[in-house]
Parts: C-alpha cells; structure tokens; sequence
C-alpha cells in the first residue's frame, strides 16, 4: 500500500483496491440493501510492489460484484457480463477467454495432496495465488513457487510454499481423476452450472 506524510504531517493512503471500500459499505448497510445486492465501479488503484510485465504500480480497476446471493447464476451473470463488455469493446467471440474459478476446488485439491483442514489456510492461500500465476510465469515458474522459491530477472527471491513435489504435480493437475476430494468435485459441480446456466 502506498502510504506517506503531508505537509501537515498527517498520513495519506493511496487506493489500493476497489473492493475493500465495497466491502465496509455492504457491512454498514447490509439491512437496507437489496438482496443479491449488485454493484460496479472503475477507477485507479495503486500497489507498492515492483513493477514488472503486465504489473504496474498504478491502474485502472473495474470491479463488478454481487453481494447476499449463493447461486451459480450470480457467478453466470459475472461471466455474461464479461462478455458483453468485451464485445462492446469490440472483441468478437471468441477472441477473448472468460476464466471461472472457484475455491472448492482449490480447497479439495489441498486435502487430497494432505494439506487438510489443519494446515489449509496458509498454504491454500499461497498455492491458489500462486495458481493464478500460470500465465505470466509458465509452469516451471509456479513450481519453484510452490517448491522451495523462485529468482526473478532482477536477482530478487521469493520464498516458496515448500510443498513436495508430489504435491505440486497434483496441484496443476488439476483434473487427475484420481483426486476424490468431495470439495473439488462440488466445485467443479458449482462451476459446471455456471457455465451450463442458459
């Protein structure tokens, strides 16, 4: 987070998101809000981290969110809305690639490579961070991440989760049948009617 002093001393932030703010409002007025309670914003953020390809230090973000619903169809919405501003963009179907994830698998991939409920938190959390980097670092990259750490281009190391390497195969292989874990299959239960919702 960008943070410094003014002239007077006092202390400034700079926006490091645009869903902590969303947060704090849904938590003051979830009573008078509707339910699913829909909302989107756009405007610059800003992150204290190295800048690097693709990562800047300052951006614009456009958030969109549904709050107060458990339905895969809020999850579709989110994708039909992605689409439809990537055409307005003026990006034919298929040219673009709309993403779905959801945490049930991640959580049920974890347990099956013995990351249980015990000790899921941390490394969960690392490992799903580490999973959205398949594109910018390419396996081998996410490996090292998840394995014992990674030296970028500029020297810079970057402590690894310490996972096994049995345990990082399962983890991008994602779709082994021979995990069984009951959350990764909800999820992909949950992600499938997502993506099937007409």
């Amino acid at each position: 987070m960008f943070s410094f002093q003014d002239d007077d001393e006092q202390w400034i932030s700079l926006r490091y998101d645009l869903t902590a703010p969303l947060a704090r409002y849904v938590a003051e007025n979830f009573d008078s809000l509707p339910k699913p309670y829909r909302s989107y914003r756009a405007g610059y953020v800003y992150r204290n981290e190295k800048p690097g390809p693709g990562r800047f230090r300052q951006f614009m973000q456009f958030d969109a969110d549904t709050v107060g619903s458990a339905s895969p169809a809020a999850d579709a919405e989110m994708c039909m809305m992605a689409a439809d501003t990537m055409e307005a963009l003026g990006f034919p179907r298929r040219a673009y690639v709309v993403k779905v994830n959801n945490r049930k698998i991640l959580d049920g991939v974890m347990e099956s490579i013995g990351l249980g409920a015990t000790r899921i938190t941390g490394r969960a959390t690392y490992g799903a961070t580490r999973d959205r980097q398949l594109d910018r670092l390419g396996v081998d990259g996410v490996k090292q991440l998840l394995g014992e750490g990674r030296k970028d281009e500029s020297g810079d190391f970057t402590k690894g989760a310490s996972l096994g390497s049995e345990q990082i195969e399962s983890l991008l292989f994602l779709t082994a049948p021979s995990i069984q874990a009951v959350r990764y299959n909800e999820g992909w239960e949950v992600a499938a009617r997502t993506i099937l919702i007409p």
